[in-house]
């Protein structure tokens, strides 16, 4: 021990005596830890953390998968729930759920639309939480009648509750109707993941004449906990098995199948590939500051050979002198960690505003112990990375003794140092030309036309509560006279109301589409599905979607008007021929459609432009408009969106809009408010994310790289001095000696520019699902990041060079 800190002293003395050197190394090491720390975080918190659930490895999502939606996954009937439920053997515990906006009055605080999961009693328990106050939901709340009961989040039962301990017990208005608080749940609990943020808890339940207990009404999604010995291999066994016997009984489920998946792969597989990409880009970051320090520490361990020579004369063995030299580096480590620790605090501070609207786990996010046991690791490999060569350079038998030609020598750590330079341009060269990459593709992606116009364009979410509008005609009116005062407003060019807006922006749903005058479908599989969207004659000209073909609705387009229809363009292509204004369609439940039964043909009056349905990634989907005054026939739940066409900026019309609303019904929220442009950014949020840290990163690498080659190129020029000063000497001009020093540098650095571009190719097919309208072997995106790399290579080696050309020679000839 006594040995070790005798190290730690002298180790201490040595960087003291060169603070410059090592400022330079900490700080170099600080930027890469710190940006792998605050990444390794945000990797940990989505990826590698298990969901705060008991023995969560165990818990599964069960799909309905749709033939003839290609395959496509979505929600479960209620039906199909169950025959999971009671006829699988797989599963320990099975629960269900859906998302529900519902309006919270309570006291004398104002109405506030709150996030809600509707659940079956059976959910939590097969998830393993408990309530922190009361009880959970049992088997009778859900009852219809009895299950005016309802869970409280813990944060809201906090912000609304004020934290009452009493609340339990305690009745509230909830969509209209009281309900009693029977317990709240634990603080930090995130439903799944958190996307959206869920505050309220109430029992799956519904009145027989709603209909919704039927195979074809695929809303509900379900939860289960594999028991012991259980895999998911032999769950989608049952399940399958489950389907073809349903089809057995129930014809019209033909075509809907089940999908186990891992809820952990589920919740994570959108952002997985993207925050993997990250990680690696910065690990990439982390190898060159660390070729950068281990430059550095080699160019200051030659200044070094005769301290350690004499060292070893006076008895040090090479293992005292490695440890010596390991040591240095060590302290060098640990305080590149701790100024990592406090850049990764502050990088995600900065980094919260960025981080995508789908990510999930967010809220676990933070610089904890797990992630400083993670930075204090990275310091111990970095030591072995960047502390190994220079320690083996200085402790060298041949170095210690003296012996062995220094040109030989100098030849050896000219090549070692050529090395390095072209290992980190040729990196910096990777995370440039990936970064460029995702820079293009951002550009196209925002350039790209969403279908509809985004500027002073305002959306609004509403859902109306049963009680309070339990008929539809209500609601019809209810929205009818809201857009009517919204046109009114001296702000408001239109506003158009829609049961879905594009980029996922309120609920939608899908339904089986015939078309009469097409191919006559013999079984389920064969009826394609398309969206399904309610309108009013105003929406089109409100959210600005270009009519192509036909017309628009009108205003007297109502529940009594013949059924008419407006597909979008995905639709006429792939369904309804060259003519498609004047075709029928039908579009119903699957019993219906093949009975040709309750199922209202409708006229194609229009074809609209396409517009992106889920996000600016995907393709448009196949898309039907129907007037949503003929609600009656299709079954209008009550929830909307208003869109509204402002003059100006939309948050000048908003206060209006507010007014209006509370001269309607004071007591009735809006769910959710986002300007277009906002819309359009949640959709790019993933990659924006991605762009703008792999951008930092590249730009970070890029400015190490430029000052490990001046480094280098000096330090190795310095060396030259008096081969320098005898070129000189007999007559060789300045511009001779920069040619020289621009040859010997602009040599290392374009072999880690063809290294780096090799490397590139491989590279950037890992990013190829993050790219939109660019192809990862773009020559465009290539040549734009390696002309500048180049350039700045240039520029470094030019520094140095320029300031050889003006040696001395006899000033040169006279130093040792």
């Amino acid at each position: 021990m006594s040995g070790l800190l005798s190290d730690v002293r002298l180790g201490l003395r040595a960087l003291a005596r060169k603070p410059g050197v090592a400022v330079i190394a900490v700080v170099t090491l600080a930027l890469g830890m710190g940006a792998t720390s605050a990444i390794f975080s945000v990797v940990d918190a989505v990826l590698v953390r298990n969901l705060p659930y008991p023995d969560a490895g165990r818990l599964v999502l069960l799909w309905s998968t749709f033939a003839n939606a290609g395959g496509a996954r979505g929600g479960s009937a209620l039906p199909d729930y169950r025959a999971r439920r009671d006829e699988s053997r797989s599963f320990a515990g099975m629960g269900g759920f859906y998302y529900r906006d519902l309006d919270l009055v309570s006291g004398a605080g104002e109405p506030e639309d709150i996030q809600a999961a509707c659940v079956t009693a059976s959910l939590f328990p097969t998830i393993g939480i408990a309530p922190r106050l009361g009880r959970g939901f049992v088997a009778e709340d859900e009852t219809f009648g009895r299950h005016y009961v309802a869970l409280l989040s813990h944060r809201l039962w906090q912000r609304r509750f004020g934290g009452d301990p009493n609340v339990v017990g305690s009745q509230v208005q909830i969509g209209g109707v009281r309900h009693t608080i029977v317990g709240v749940m634990p603080a930090g609990m995130p439903f799944l993941d958190d996307i959206p943020r869920v505050d309220l808890w109430v029992p799956l339940s519904f009145p027989v004449a709603d209909n919704m207990d039927s195979r074809n009404n695929h809303f509900i999604y379900i939860v289960g906990r594999l028991g012991p010995g259980a895999t998911i291999a032999r769950a989608q066994g049952e399940v399958d098995a489950i389907s073809r016997r349903v089809v057995e009984r129930f014809p019209e489920a033909s075509g809907v199948g089940g999908l186990v998946v891992s809820l952990d792969e589920q919740l994570t597989s959108q952002v997985r590939p993207a925050l993997l990409i990250l990680f690696g880009a910065v690990a990439l970051l982390l190898l060159v500051a660390c070729v950068n320090v281990a430059n550095l520490l080699l160019a200051r361990a030659v200044g070094r050979e005769k301290e350690m020579a004499i060292r070893a004369s006076l008895g040090a063995t090479r293992r005292r002198l490695l440890r010596m030299a390991f040591v240095e580096s060590l302290l060098l480590a640990l305080a590149g960690a701790a100024a990592g620790l406090f850049l990764a605090w502050w990088g995600l501070e900065a980094m919260a505003g960025l981080l995508p609207e789908n990510l999930p786990r967010y809220n676990a996010i933070a610089v904890d112990a797990r992630v400083l046991g993670f930075t204090l690791g990275l310091g111990v490999v970095t030591v072995v990375f960047f502390g190994t060569l220079p320690a083996l350079q200085v402790t060298r038998p041949a170095v210690l003794k003296e012996v062995g030609s220094r040109i030989t020598h100098g030849r050896r750590r000219r090549l070692l140092r050529g090395v390095l330079v072209a290992l980190e341009t040729g990196l910096a060269l990777v995370l440039l030309t990936v970064a460029g990459l995702l820079v293009r593709s951002f550009i196209e992606l925002r350039n790209a036309d969403p279908g509809f116009v985004a500027d002073n364009m305002l959306a609004l979410r509403i859902q109306l509560t049963g009680a309070k509008y339990p008929e539809p005609t209500r609601g019809a009116a209810f929205f009818a006279d809201l857009t009517e005062r919204l046109r009114a407003l001296p702000d408001v060019r239109a506003a158009g109301a829609s049961t879905a807006l594009p980029l996922g922006f309120g609920a939608g749903w899908g339904k089986y589409l015939y078309v009469e005058d097409g191919p006559q479908p013999t079984s389920l599989e064969q009826i394609p599905n398309a969206r399904f969207a309610l309108v009013d004659h105003d929406f089109f000209r409100a959210l600005g979607v270009a009519l192509r073909r036909g017309r628009a609705f009108t205003r007297d387009e109502g529940e009594r008007a013949p059924p008419v229809a407006i597909v979008n363009e995905t639709v006429a292509r792939r369904y309804l021929g060259a003519e498609p204004v004047g075709k029928w369609i039908r579009m119903c439940p699957p019993p219906a459609l093949l009975a040709h039964s309750e199922c209202p043909r409708r006229q194609v009056v229009g074809v609209v432009a396409d517009s992106k349905t889920d996000g600016m990634m995907q393709d448009a989907s196949a898309q039907v408009y129907v007037p949503y005054r003929q609600f009656d026939k299709e079954g209008w739940m009550g929830g909307m969106s208003i869109v509204v066409r402002t003059r100006g900026a939309p948050a000048a019309a908003l206060a209006g809009v507010r007014a209006q609303m509370r001269e309607i019904d004071a007591e009735q929220p809006i769910a959710e408010i986002a300007t277009g442009e906002e819309l359009l950014g949640r959709s790019v949020s993933l990659n924006r994310f991605s762009m703008v840290l792999l951008g930092l990163f590249a730009l970070l690498a890029v400015i190490l790289a430029g000052v490990g080659i001046y480094g280098v190129v000096s330090y190795l020029t310095a060396q030259r001095t008096q081969e320098i000063g005898v070129r000189l000497a007999l007559g060789a001009r300045p511009r001779d000696v920069v040619a020289l020093v621009l040859r010997e540098g602009m040599a290392m650095a374009l072999a880690g520019v063809g290294l780096g571009l090799v490397a590139a190719l491989a590279a950037t097919h890992l990013v190829r699902g993050l790219l939109y309208g660019v192809a990862p072997t773009d020559p465009i995106s290539y040549a734009v990041v390696t002309v500048p790399l180049v350039g700045l290579a240039l520029l470094a080696c030019w520094l140095p060079a320029r300031r050889a050309s003006r040696t001395d020679p006899m000033q040169s000839l006279r130093t040792d």
